[in-house]
């Protein structure tokens, strides 16, 4: 065999002094003991032993994972939608189970007698269907407690997660002895590797101990857990702000528990110096970032006139953050002959065709987005992994994008506008061609949009007017008239399908429902779909996209954003809507 069970176990007897190490270490140690020049099968133990060592701990991730500590180590995507784990919780049996009982109760290392336990507590109910013995939990126990008692463990962080999981599995089997053992382990091994400027190895006793009402912690002990807090937030508070939240915070949330406000107000305030201070010190990009955060501290403890004069400060700053962005450039060139094949394809065949085309071609499709986002973030993953700030003309953050992970809608629309600024080009060379193959004119164009029922015949000389202004390159007119008449054809659309435009005021009557609540109306998705209600909002309402409806009729519109390129999409959103007609069995249109 390879390897025999007794060079297996020539290798277990040498594992029994190991220290200091990972456990994928240990799963290296034994994979060696392989030899990739014979092809005879191992013994079924060694099969036993490397998967014993080749799972995760601490797995969060409930997509993939079994609702189990231990998890896969890693999970591959298939082409075919589906994922492979590695290991696979399929490979965990009776007969492996009962394997790891047997070696969790021979061994003396608390490393290993700790991943065997563990696995065994964890994994048998889910796997095998059983119950684990409830002395499985008991040695595991002992055993993550060994760990950071006699320091056998490669890495503190490590060693602090083992007495986190100590605690919660002496918790869980309601077992006094090892609940007081877990408690005083971990004080202790705070005060061994505390250190200011590593907040990992610190403040894991006021996470795990104070508040906790499984635990039985003294008064005294949890005053010495504060006082230490106290300490350290004094020592922080002139250094990095960010290490400074970390006694901070935890501090803050303490004394508001307890209903101690000026306590509380003193920390926060202590912890706004420190990030202020670190503010004046930067440049501008990272000064308003760093006085965005405390201002979102300020907000969550109800320090509302900290926050006020965070947001003056952050106020006066927006112009220097504006100047103190870098402008990224890409270039890309366009094939003269293949522009000139896809216009001719786009506009072949008489008016009707030819606009339907258009509006078909340059509704972004929100699957094709998604399935563009996770191929790109397969390729290039980091940026995916960061939020993205978006900021308006004047330097003022307006809005933010998290991982594609956590805010997908975010990132869709994110890219949806980047994918825009690329078609633009295209979308403007296709309108002018179409305006000139079948010369029209102000009229002609009202008169196509008029075929739809959601334009008002009262409509009509403003839209005449927004559109002759489009067609003269006047563009701040043209926006200013088109993106009313826009809204109130979505109304007409709304009220036509039998929905609802109005909603109660303030002190009696009623108010017309703003333009983003009624793209977000059921009857709008259903008479123009999911994909074009998305679009025109990520143009019209939405503050991660242009968002140009509010920001006009808002005036914060500057003067170079009123655009041929801006004025071109009203017209597609136009003709979108121009393609409605009346549904002949109801009022609703389709």
């Amino acid at each position: 065999m390879n390897p025999s069970r007794e060079t297996l176990d020539k290798k277990l007897i040498e594992l029994e002094t190991v220290s200091g190490v990972r456990e994928y270490e240990i799963q290296s140690k034994l994979k060696n003991l392989r030899s990739p020049d014979l092809e005879e099968d191992p013994c079924q133990e060694w099969i036993y032993e490397v998967l014993a060592f080749s799972f995760s701990e601490n797995y969060t991730d409930q997509k993939t994972g079994w609702g189990t500590y231990f998890g896969p180590m890693s999970i591959v995507p298939t082409d075919d939608g589906k994922i492979v784990e590695s290991p696979s919780i399929q490979r965990v049996d009776e007969k492996v189970i009962a394997y790891w009982s047997e070696r969790y109760k021979l061994t003396n290392n608390p490393l290993l007698q700790a991943r065997y336990a563990g696995l065994v507590w964890d994994l048998s109910e889910k796997a095998t269907g059983k119950k684990p013995d409830y002395s499985a939990a008991v040695i595991y126990c002992e055993a993550l407690l060994k760990i950071a008692e006699c320091k056998i463990h490669k890495y503190e962080v490590d060693i602090i997660e083992k007495l986190e999981r100590a605690l919660f599995i002496a918790t869980s089997i309601n077992n006094q002895n090892l609940i007081e053992k877990s408690k005083e382990e971990i004080l202790d091994y705070e005060s061994l590797v505390a250190e200011d400027s590593k907040p990992g190895l610190w403040g894991f006793s006021f996470d795990l101990l104070v508040n906790n009402k499984k635990v039985n912690l003294s008064e005294a002990k949890e005053k010495e857990i504060i006082d230490t807090l106290e300490a350290r937030l004094q020592r922080l508070k002139d250094s990095d702000p960010w290490d400074c939240e970390e006694a901070a915070e935890r501090l803050g949330r303490y004394y508001r528990r307890k209903g101690l406000k000026e306590e509380c107000s003193r920390i926060i305030k202590t912890l706004g110096d420190s990030f202020e201070t670190a503010a004046n010190n930067v440049e501008p990009l990272a000064a308003f970032s760093l006085l965005e955060h405390i201002h979102k501290v300020y907000i969550k403890f109800d320090l509302i006139d900290d926050a006020e004069r965070i947001r003056k400060t952050m106020r006066s700053l927006e112009p220097k953050v504006r100047d103190n962005m870098t402008p990224i450039y890409h270039e890309m060139e366009i094939d003269r002959e293949q522009l000139k094949a896809y216009i001719e394809q786009i506009l072949d065949g008489n008016l009707e065709q030819s606009l339907a085309r258009i509006v078909i071609d340059y509704i972004p499709s929100h699957e094709q987005i998604k399935n563009q986002l996770y191929k790109v973030a397969k390729q290039y993953p980091i940026p995916f992994l960061i939020t993205k700030n978006i900021t308006d003309d004047q330097g003022r953050k307006i809005s933010e994008v998290g991982s594609l992970e956590n805010d997908l809608d975010g990132n869709i629309v994110f890219q949806m506008c980047q994918n825009m600024t690329v078609s633009m080009i295209f979308l403007s060379t296709v309108l002018e061609q179409a305006i000139k193959k079948f010369s029209l004119d102000s009229e002609g164009i009202i008169n196509y949009l008029f075929h739809s029922p959601v334009f008002a015949s009262e409509q009509r000389n403003i839209l005449l007017k927004g559109i002759q202004a489009y067609l003269e390159e006047d563009y701040i007119i043209a926006v200013h008239l088109l993106i009313p008449q826009i809204e109130a054809a979505i109304r007409n659309l709304v009220q036509m399908s039998n929905g609802v435009v109005l909603k109660s005021a303030r002190g009696g009557g009623f108010h017309l429902k703003a333009l983003d609540e009624l793209l977000r109306s059921e009857q709008v998705k259903q008479s123009l779909g999911e994909d074009i209600a998305l679009y025109l909002r990520v143009i019209l309402t939405d503050q991660r996209g242009w968002n140009v409806r509010n920001n006009v009729c808002h005036g914060i519109f500057q003067q170079h954003l009123f655009s041929k390129s801006l004025t071109e999409r009203l017209i597609h959103i136009l003709l979108i809507l121009a393609q409605l007609r009346l549904n002949n069995h109801s009022s609703s249109t389709s």
